[in-house]
């Protein structure tokens, strides 16, 4: 179990213990803004840090891709903030919403691809536009369920949220032609590949108005062990 798990754990106990001494508060706020039967949108760019294994990237790619990678190619921990997201959901109920939300260009093994374009010296150039090089990409379709149990003021709510996830990952392995300047790219090998996983995740939710929210929060994916901290914004229709 790594940091951001037991991070987790921990802001879900603490979440329901919370729940707990407000039930039993006569100071409880009883209500956040009426939200029942709103759709609503979240989104954000840049907003997003999600953190991974590429070691499990590559375990579900085929062999046509996986045996042209070098062994020090994607590999190891990754992190990733150059992505955006946007997001469709409803309230059923005033403490209760279904969301869709997708996820969008999360590049895998980024310094990896960079140091593999780099010739270093002691290259000739002509070995340069001869070797392999690859793109990795990774969209995300979740669906899930968000519960508010603390509401601390009718503007600020804690919430708890889960679902499943569809991870979608794009890989390409191309050269580079020698035959004209700037160099022409060859497909050598590509694949798409899906997977499916759960996720749990806590957060914070300030409503400025009846119409616009921001939200902060901390999420966790099964699949590749996913750790995903953001801030989103929200508009209600």
């Amino acid at each position: 179990m790594n940091l951001h798990s037991s991070n987790l754990i921990g802001l879900l106990f603490a979440t329901i213990s919370l729940h707990s001494v407000a039930e039993t508060s006569d100071t409880q706020v009883s209500h956040s803004l009426p939200k029942e039967g709103r759709f609503f949108f979240n989104g954000g760019a840049l907003s997003s840090f999600y953190e991974y294994e590429n070691q499990d990237v590559k375990d579900a790619l085929p062999s046509k891709i996986t045996d042209r990678l070098e062994k020090y190619q994607v590999e190891g921990d990754e992190s990733d903030i150059v992505n955006y997201n946007l997001a469709i959901g409803y309230y059923l109920y005033d403490d209760l919403a279904l969301r869709f939300n997708y996820v969008a260009d999360i590049e895998i093994d980024f310094l990896g691809d960079v140091f593999t374009d780099v010739c270093w010296l002691g290259c000739e150039p002509s070995q340069a536009k001869q070797r392999d090089y690859y793109t990795i990409n990774m969209d995300i379709f979740e669906f899930d369920a968000t519960y508010y149990p603390v509401h601390f003021t009718p503007k600020l709510s804690a919430y708890m949220l889960g679902g499943i996830a569809i991870h979608k990952i794009d890989a390409t392995i191309y050269n580079r032609s020698t035959q004209s300047t700037p160099y022409t790219r060859v497909n050598v090998a590509r694949s798409t590949e899906l997977e499916a996983g759960a996720k749990l995740g806590v957060g914070i939710q300030y409503d400025f108005s009846d119409d616009w929210g921001l939200k902060a929060g901390y999420s966790h994916f099964s699949y590749m062990s996913i750790d995903k901290t953001y801030i989103n914004f929200e508009y209600r229709l």
